[in-house]
């Protein structure tokens, strides 16, 4: 037991550090528990126990109210589609599904979200398509998700086909962006042989994903193409990203490794997504609340790192190009979990509604993305929207 203490003692010194890989975490799952998970995540943005607390805003305030409204609402679909099971007017049954995840998930009133759409998903026939119980919270952390597992007992309740999960983003962004990107003046020094994640590993993963040349609507400041836009912000990442990246890697191979765990849930499909390349600004928004927020989650933070307007959304589109890849890792190693790739359809800035959110309209088109796993999933498990194919 002391050695195994040790020999997790120093995973997690080197995972800090940025030397372990996505195959050396997968050999230490089974020895991390939650409250190490805490332990590292207090360490990786360099704050002390007593000052980070293990919670997010979204049971708080305005947003915890209004997440509290839609969770009733949907749940009231959910009762409601039940009795009408048990009346038999739903033939046949609908899949059931269960949810829990961010904003993406759950943006409540302000737009229709990936999940509002889901719910009202319909079969040729006209009847609804999915039985659908949300423990989705805007604003949620996916360590909170991970070190609370609510969702357990949900899949226990429901007993699913399917788990959708979406997290990650609300970790990555505020005060927490500020940390783990370099100043402009630290970055405008360092070359490609500098970067914290292989450049010949980013050519062949930006080749294999097809992004490597499409085309922006318009040359955003000098950056042609997405390649060009990603490769632009790979400089301002330094180790703390790398680090928080394996970290998100770990949480989500405990999650996944908790249920196989669990007899009935060996085989549950579980589907994971990791955004598009949101635009940091402050100028716009839906209503006035979101505009008051605008700019405090993505552009503040690089505005205090010194980042130059013209090249805070490579920065972004560089992290968020990372996150994708490092979920399509997990889905190559569990036969059950499927990863929809968004990245590249909401280049637009007329898709999104404020920093982080897609317009119900492009919600729409991830929803149906969504479906095509959901309704005929294949081999290998990563889907392409933007191309409509499997990757």
């Amino acid at each position: 037991m002391e050695t195994n203490t040790r020999s997790v003692q120093q995973f997690i010194d080197d995972l800090l550090r940025g030397k372990e890989n996505f195959d050396s975490i997968d050999g230490f799952v089974h020895l991390i528990g939650r409250e190490q998970f805490r332990s590292m995540l207090l360490r990786i943005f360099d704050t002390n126990d007593g000052e980070f607390p293990n919670e997010s805003d979204a049971h708080l305030g305005l947003i915890g109210r209004l997440n509290g409204i839609s969770r009733w609402w949907r749940g009231r679909v959910l009762r409601r589609r039940l009795r009408s099971l048990d009346r038999a007017t739903l033939a046949p049954s609908p899949h059931v599904i269960v949810a829990e995840g961010d904003s993406w998930f759950e943006y409540p009133i302000i737009a229709d979200d990936i999940l509002d759409h889901l719910i009202r998903a319909r079969t040729p026939q006209g009847q609804p398509k999915y039985l659908l119980h949300s423990q989705a919270a805007g604003a949620d952390w996916l360590s909170n998700m991970i070190y609370q597992e609510e969702y357990i007992e949900a899949l226990s309740r429901y007993q699913p086909q399917t788990f959708l999960i979406s997290g990650g983003g609300n970790d990555l962004i505020g005060d927490r962006l500020a940390v783990i990107v370099r100043p402009h003046e630290q970055a405008v020094l360092i070359k490609p042989s500098g970067w914290v994640f292989d450049p010949a590993d980013l050519n062949r993963r930006l080749a294999s994903s097809a992004l490597e040349g499409v085309e922006l609507p318009q040359p955003h400041d000098g950056h042609a193409t997405v390649g060009e836009l990603v490769r632009a912000g790979m400089p301002y990442l330094q180790v703390d990203f790398k680090a928080l990246l394996h970290f998100f890697y770990l949480q989500y191979r405990y999650l996944f490794t908790r249920l196989r765990s669990i007899d009935k849930f060996k085989t549950l499909q579980i589907i994971t997504q990791g955004y598009d390349f949101a635009i940091p600004t402050r100028k716009w928004g839906l209503w006035p609340p979101t505009q008051w927020q605008n700019g405090k989650w993505l552009y503040r933070p690089l505005q205090t790192k010194r980042v130059p307007p013209r090249l805070r959304r490579a920065v972004i589109a560089a992290m968020l190009f990372w996150f994708n890849e490092m979920l399509m890792e997990l889905a190559r190693k569990d036969d059950h979990v499927y990863h929809l790739d968004v990245r590249g359809c909401f280049l637009e800035t007329g898709n999104w509604i404020d920093e982080l959110h897609l317009d119900s309209k492009a919600s729409r088109r991830v929803a149906e993305g969504y479906q095509k796993i959901i309704d005929t999933p294949e081999q290998p498990r990563t889907y392409q929207l933007r191309r409509s194919i499997w990757v």
